[in-house]
C-alpha cells in the first residue's frame, strides 16, 4: 500500500487497508458497502509475494472463510478488474530525464483447460502439467464439475489470479515494445513519486487500447525486486535469462548512482538486511497461523 500511494490513484482500482485485528465480518462488510465494493473483490495481505493468500472472494460466505483462516494482519481489500488481457510492463526512467523505456513486457494467461468432450474435468487437470500440480486446490474449488464430462472447446478458467505459481503462463511479448507504448508509461512515471524503476502488474483490453488511451487498471506496482517476467516465457533459453537479469540489475545500479550524486540518502546494509530478517519472520509467522 505504501508503493501503490507513489502511484497517480486514476491508474489504481478501488483500494482500502484494513487490519483484520481492528475488523470483523460486520464492520468489513459495512466497510464494503460504504465504498460501495460490490463482489467479486480481491483480499490480499498488505506485506507478500508470488500470489500469498492473494484471493477472490465472489461472496458473503468465501469472505467469512477468507477471515477466519487468514492471520490478524494488515490486508489490501480491492476491487476485481476483469479486463481481458493481463501484463506486466517493467519500466525505468533517469531520475534527470522526462522519458524512459520498457525493457520488459510479459503477456499472462491465467490457468484454464479446453474440453474435448470425452474427458472430465478431473482428467484434463491430470493431463496438464501446470493444472496437475495445482489439483487439491482445485479440486476444492470445482468440485461441482469434476467428474462432469468438459464439452468440445468449452474453456474452464481455473484460476483468475495472473501468477506464476499459481499456474500462469508467462510470454515473452517484448516485441509489442514501442514508442507509443513508452509514452504512455513516460506519463505515469512523470505523475508519479520518486518512482524511477519498477514493474506494473495490470490489466487493460488490449495493447493497443493502452497505446491509445483506453482503460487499464494496475494492480501492483514493484520495484527494484520486480523481476522481467518475459524470461519466464517457456523455452527461453536460460543464458539469455541471466543475460536479462544482469542487464536490468546495471539499471538498477546506474539509477541508484545518479540517485546518490543528486544527494539522496540510502539505506545502509544493516538497515536493508533488518528489512530482509523481518520479512521473513513475518511469513515465517503468517505460513505458522494458517
Amino acid at each position: 500500500s505504501k508503493i501503490l500511494s507513489h502511484l497517480p490513484n486514476w491508474i489504481q482500482p478501488l483500494t482500502r487497508i484494513v487490519d483484520f485485528n481492528n475488523c470483523d465480518f460486520i464492520a468489513l462488510k459495512s466497510l464494503l458497502n460504504k465504498e460501495h465494493l460490490k463482489y467479486p473483490i480481491i483480499i490480499k495481505p498488505d506485506v507478500g509475494e508470488r500470489g500469498f493468500l492473494v484471493e477472490k472472494i465472489k461472496d458473503d460466505e468465501s469472505l467469512k472463510n477468507y477471515m477466519d483462516r487468514a492471520p490478524k494482519t494488515t490486508y489490501i481489500v480491492q476491487e476485481f478488474i476483469d479486463y481481458p488481457l493481463e501484463i506486466s510492463v517493467l519500466y525505468h526512467r533517469f531520475p534527470d530525464k522526462s522519458n524512459g523505456a520498457i525493457t520488459s513486457l510479459c503477456i499472462k494467461r491465467p490457468l484454464a483447460v479446453k474440453g474435448d468432450g470425452k474427458s472430465t474435468l478431473e482428467e484434463l487437470i491430470n493431463n496438464y502439467h501446470r493444472a496437475r500440480f495445482q489439483k487439491e486446490r482445485l479440486q476444492k474449488s470445482f468440485s461441482s464439475l469434476w467428474n462432469e464430462t468438459i464439452p468440445l472447446g468449452e474453456v474452464i478458467t481455473l484460476e483468475t489470479i495472473g501468477n506464476h505459481c499459481r499456474g500462469a503462463t508467462f510470454y515473452n511479448g517484448n516485441h509489442l515494445i514501442d514508442a507509443q507504448l513508452e509514452q504512455v508509461f513516460d506519463q505515469i512515471s512523470l505523475n508519479s513519486e520518486d518512482l524511477y524503476y519498477g514493474r506494473f502488474d495490470l490489466k487493460c483490453y488490449s495493447i493497443e487500447s493502452l497505446k491509445t488511451g483506453g482503460k487499464f487498471s494496475v494492480l501492483e506496482y514493484n520495484g527494484v525486486g520486480g523481476e522481467p517476467a518475459h524470461v519466464y516465457n517457456p523455452g527461453y533459453p536460460m543464458w539469455k535469462v541471466y543475460r536479462d537479469f544482469y542487464y536490468h540489475w546495471n539499471i538498477i545500479f546506474k539509477i541508484h548512482k545518479s540517485q546518490k550524486e543528486r544527494g539522496v540518502d540510502t539505506i545502509s546494509f544493516s538497515e536493508a538486511w533488518q528489512d530482509v530478517n523481518q520479512y521473513f519472520s513475518y511469513k515465517k509467522w503468517a505460513g505458522n497461523q494458517l
